[in-house]
């Protein structure tokens, strides 16, 4: 979000850790399909995190199962693309196979 690159972090507890220690910035990010306005941002990454979280699959397989069904009642759509960022490799990987066999079932 701050055009800062650096290597994917461990894990924290909560968002509120990384959100409290945000470098400022004021370019705005693209997100695809997260519309941003060409304002500065600066004091809004929450709200930016917040939004991005709303069009994000998290949970357990049922839980995303019936996230991705929801979403399907409000957006048509035919593919799903995924990014992970999980800190563990195996996790990552165990991750995308977990999304598969949902994805196989609907």
């Amino acid at each position: 979000m701050t055009n800062q690159r650096q290597p994917l972090q461990p894990p924290v507890e909560s968002d509120d850790h990384i959100l409290d220690h945000i470098p400022e910035t004021t370019e705005i990010p693209h997100f695809g399909p997260v519309n941003f306005q060409v304002t500065t941002i600066s004091h809004r990454e929450r709200m930016i995190v917040e939004r991005m979280q709303a069009i994000s699959f998290v949970g357990s397989p049922n839980t995303v199962r019936q996230q991705i069904t929801d979403l399907s009642h409000h957006i048509e759509f035919d593919e799903i693309m995924a990014q992970t960022l999980i800190y563990d490799e195996s996790k990552q990987h165990s991750s995308y196979e977990l999304l598969k066999e949902i994805v196989d079932t609907l």
